[in-house]
């Protein structure tokens, strides 16, 4: 494997790793049991009531919105990278790049 492709290699375990994790939470989440007593807690009656509304089809979608963002991310840091390199070897001339925000 090249140096690139095994930094693509660990972004792509990091985004794994968070999205399982994102699952994960979500799966706990619908199946909480809370105390009556407990009950009083916000943080718990929103993120209940979140995890029940959202269906299959918005978990497809905000999947899919990670997946975009995760590849946003990694343009980002390549075009950091390639900045600090430029920089590093005197090329003062600004990046141009076809990104839009």
């Amino acid at each position: 494997m090249t140096a690139g492709q095994m930094l693509l290699a660990g972004f792509n375990g990091l985004f794994t790793k968070v999205e399982n994790e994102l699952s994960s939470l979500q799966g706990l989440v619908r199946t909480l049991t809370v105390d009556q007593k407990d009950h009083n807690l916000d943080v718990v009656k929103e993120s209940q009531n979140l995890s029940i509304s959202i269906t299959e089809k918005e978990a497809d979608l905000l999947f899919t919105l990670f997946f975009v963002k995760r590849l946003e991310v990694m343009i980002s840091f390549f075009v950091a990278v390639r900045l600090m390199t430029l920089t590093l070897r005197g090329n003062r001339k600004p990046i141009e790049t076809n990104r839009s925000k």
